[in-house]
Parts: C-alpha cells; structure tokens; sequence
C-alpha cells in the first residue's frame, strides 16, 4: 500500500469549530478527518453525497 498526502483547504473558523465539537463528544478531530478523506477516496456513494451536497437542501445526511 502506497501513502499519499492529500491537501485541503478549510476555512479556520469552521475548523476549530469542528475541532471544538469533535473534542466535547470526546472525538479525535485528526481521525475523523483521515477517515472522511478514505471514505471519500473508496465508497463510490460516499464520494457521490459530497460532491452532490450543494445540491441537498440540508444536511440532514442520515448514516
């Protein structure tokens, strides 16, 4: 299995909001982001609802 670096552009203040949530749940924010990254790279459906989600009227996503 290769490695790859994949970069990203996130605004800072939604960031450490995430940061922040993912923190008061008890979450680690730097897991949750590599494991959305993989899903993005390998589940097809996963891919598809990303990049189709200005096209959701809400993020009501249900997983």
């Amino acid at each position: 299995m290769s490695t790859q670096n994949v970069i990203f552009r996130c605004d800072t203040d939604e960031k450490i909001k995430f940061m922040v949530e993912a923190e008061q749940l008890g979450l680690d924010a730097s897991f949750l982001l590599r494991r959305m990254v993989h899903l993005f790279l390998h589940d097809t459906y996963f891919k598809q609802r990303v990049l189709n989600l200005h096209d959701e009227d809400s993020y009501g996503w249900e997983f």
